[in-house]
């Protein structure tokens, strides 16, 4: 299953994370997964809001069950806005959680950008301080902690995972520039590793996608 958390970040819409689970027993329905996006929401509206500054709103989560072209999704709404009130943050500014799983390999590994933090929580422009650090590991694998062993209908939430779709690239020749480009190779069968331990770390992080467009 896919999970979204989604947040509205200063006014811009629609900015969230994802992450994964795997499930065991019958593919869920549209009410099981409106379940477990219950409990969900629960924990993340429980944990979350005192590391949000107050012009970050958690405004919704998605569930999406995978295992078929037509598996079952599900949408629930929030609006719970954070507490903290020191000073906003740019909009690009994250938390960042790294996802710790057994396989090796180069290149990019998983991990969520949070949307986290004011400016009372750095210890110095590029890092978050260590009493902030520590609430945030604390409040994300709460979250994250929320799912596994749910059961709902013949569906039981097993355990978080990380899924990689692509494996190597090919080089493609642009026929007019005659640039070339890396195009990620789609694997044949999405590959699936289990998460072993979540880890916080200190850096603020970056996501980019969340400034707003100017032009």
């Amino acid at each position: 299953m896919r999970f979204r958390i989604l947040f509205s970040i200063a006014g811009k819409e629609d900015q969230g994370l994802r992450f994964f689970m795997k499930y065991t027993g019958g593919p869920p329905s549209v009410s099981d997964m409106l379940y477990f996006l219950v409990l969900l929401k629960a924990e993340t509206d429980s944990v979350l809001p005192a590391l949000i500054v107050e012009s970050v709103i958690l405004t919704g989560y998605v569930g999406e069950d995978l295992s078929s072209s037509s598996g079952a999704t599900a949408d629930l709404t929030d609006d719970t806005p954070g507490t903290l009130a020191a000073g906003d943050q740019p909009n690009q500014v994250a938390v960042v959680s790294s996802y710790e799983i057994s396989r090796r390999y180069r290149g990019g590994h998983p991990r969520s950008y949070w949307p986290l933090g004011d400016s009372g929580q750095m210890s110095s422009d590029s890092t978050w301080s260590t009493t902030f650090v520590n609430s945030c590991q604390s409040a994300i694998a709460s979250v994250l902690d929320s799912l596994p062993a749910a059961t709902s209908g013949s569906t039981t939430i097993d355990n978080h995972c990380n899924v990689s779709y692509y494996e190597g690239f090919t080089s493609v020749e642009n026929p007019i520039t005659h640039r070339y480009r890396n195009v990620p190779t789609l694997r044949g069968t999405p590959l699936v590793d289990t998460v072993n331990s979540i880890v916080v770390r200190n850096y603020i992080g970056s996501m980019r996608k969340r400034r707003p467009k100017t032009s």
